[in-house]
C-alpha cells in the first residue's frame, strides 16, 4: 500500500493495513491511498483534505438561539412550492437530551403532497472560512411518515455561495441513502451511501464541507450514527453577492403530506 500526497508519494509498507501519521502543511492537499494484492488487483481512494490550523471557531446549542427563521414556499423546488403549516418551538424538555431541544414541525393535507419547509438560522458569517462541520442529534417517532430530512449550511462570501445541502432520503426514490445536492442546477445526486435513521431514538449527525480555494462546494462526509462514509463530491458555487452563514434543517412531506415532528438537540457549527 501506498499514498501519495500532492503527486508525491510519501509512505509505503508491505502489509495488510496501515496506520500512520504523516505531517501536512496547512490548507487543501489531495491524499491518494493506493493498494495492491498479490494477484495484482488494485484500488485507489481519493480524498481532499484540509490540514487544520488554529482559529477554529465552534459555535453550540444553535437549535436554542433566537431568530429561527422557516420559510415553506421557498423549500420547493425552484425555490416555490405551496405554502403549508409548518413551526419552531425551541427549549423542550421532552425528547430532549439536555432540556433544550427544539421540535420542528411540518404540516398540510394530502390536497398538497410532497410540501417542504425549510428552518434557518443566521449565524455571524466567518470572513476566511474554509471549513464546516455540523454536528446534532435528531429525534423522529415514525420515518416511513417523512419523505425526507435535510441539513445544510449555506456559506456566502467573494461572491460565491456554497450550498451544503445534504439529505437523508427516508421515504422518496432512494429511501435509506444521502444525497447531497448540486445546487446551481437545483438537483439532488444520489451518493448510494447509506443513511439509517432509528425510530423512537436519538440519532447523531455529522456532516463535513470544504470550500475549494476557487470558491466552489465539496462535499467531504456524511455521518449518520457513527457511520461515517466520504462522500468526495465537488459542485460549482451560485454567483450571489452576499454575506452569510445559515446553518438549517428542511423537513420534506410525503406523497400523504403526513404530519410529522423532528426535534433538534445539541446542535453546533464548527469552522477554520
Amino acid at each position: 500500500m501506498t499514498i501519495n500526497i500532492d503527486s508525491k508519494d510519501v509512505y509505503k509498507i508491505n502489509a495488510s493495513s496501515l496506520n500512520v501519521t504523516l505531517p501536512l502543511s496547512a490548507g487543501g492537499h489531495q491524499v491518494y491511498v493506493k493498494a495492491w494484492d498479490n494477484q495484482d488487483h488494485y484500488f485507489q481512494q481519493v480524498l481532499t483534505v484540509n490540514a487544520g490550523t488554529t482559529g477554529t471557531v465552534t459555535i453550540s446549542n444553535i437549535q436554542s438561539m433566537s431568530g429561527w427563521t422557516s420559510c415553506s414556499s421557498c423549500a420547493g423546488k425552484g425555490g416555490t412550492g405551496p405554502n403549508v403549516p409548518n413551526s419552531m418551538t425551541p427549549n423542550q424538555t421532552s425528547p430532549s437530551l439536555d432540556g433544550q431541544s427544539a421540535q420542528f414541525w411540518l404540516g398540510g393535507t394530502p390536497a398538497t403532497p410532497y410540501a417542504n419547509a425549510l428552518f434557518f438560522e443566521k449565524l455571524a458569517p466567518a470572513a476566511v472560512a474554509n471549513n464546516f462541520k455540523l454536528d446534532f442529534y435528531m429525534y423522529v417517532k415514525d420515518p416511513t411518515k417523512t419523505q425526507a430530512i435535510e441539513m445544510d449550511i449555506f456559506y456566502s462570501r467573494g461572491g460565491h455561495k456554497n450550498y451544503f445541502l445534504t439529505e437523508c432520503d427516508l421515504s422518496g426514490q432512494y429511501a435509506g441513502t444521502w444525497q447531497v445536492s448540486n445546487a446551481v442546477i437545483d438537483t439532488w445526486q444520489h451518493t448510494g451511501l447509506p443513511c439509517h435513521v432509528n425510530a423512537y431514538a436519538w440519532n447523531h449527525v455529522v456532516l463535513q464541507f470544504y470550500r475549494n480555494p476557487d470558491g466552489s462546494t465539496h462535499f467531504v462526509s456524511v455521518s449518520m450514527n457513527g457511520d461515517m462514509h466520504y462522500v468526495n463530491r465537488d459542485y460549482p458555487a451560485g454567483a450571489v453577492n452576499s454575506f452569510e452563514m445559515n446553518p438549517a434543517i428542511q423537513l420534506d412531506g410525503d406523497s400523504h403530506q403526513d404530519n410529522f415532528s423532528v426535534w433538534i438537540d445539541k446542535m453546533t457549527v464548527t469552522y477554520w
